[in-house]
């Protein structure tokens, strides 16, 4: 199922380098894209490789100024970080996703999601009952 989905996500990229990447809508698509190399090191718990896969796009989605893309961008970092345990950097990244999605008019695909782990993540690092009711 794996190679099958690669097999797409490679035809996908093919089809994609016929536009210019330095446009902004194909920057946007370029960065769905390769949330498939991400999802693949995530199932592998490559986190080294992992995550600055993750840092490379967020130089990009940081020049689009689009929060969606920032917030995705942190919740693809947030993943990482929680298949090593790094329970106090995950919160801080949740946190600003969090944050960013707050300043939003219509609320990012992410929201629920990171409130939900947000919730998960204090009352796992117990004594931050009072943010969790937050």
């Amino acid at each position: 199922m794996l190679d099958e989905a690669s097999g797409k996500n490679e035809n996908l990229q093919e089809y994609l380098n016929q536009f210019d990447a330095k446009k902004q809508d194909v920057k946007r698509v370029q960065i769905l894209v390769d949330n498939h190399k991400s999802v693949l090191l995530l199932i592998q718990e490559n986190v080294e490789e992992g995550l600055s896969f993750v840092k490379q796009n967020e130089r990009i989605v940081q020049e689009l100024k689009d929060t969606n893309w920032i917030i995705l961008n942190l919740f693809q970092q947030a993943d990482f970080l929680i298949v090593i345990w790094s329970l106090d950097k995950y919160i801080t990244i949740s946190e600003n996703s969090f944050k960013r999605d707050q300043l939003l008019k219509e609320k990012s695909p992410m929201y629920s999601l990171t409130i939900f782990h947000l919730v998960d993540a204090y009352i796992s690092k117990r004594g931050n009952e009072d943010r969790v009711t937050n």
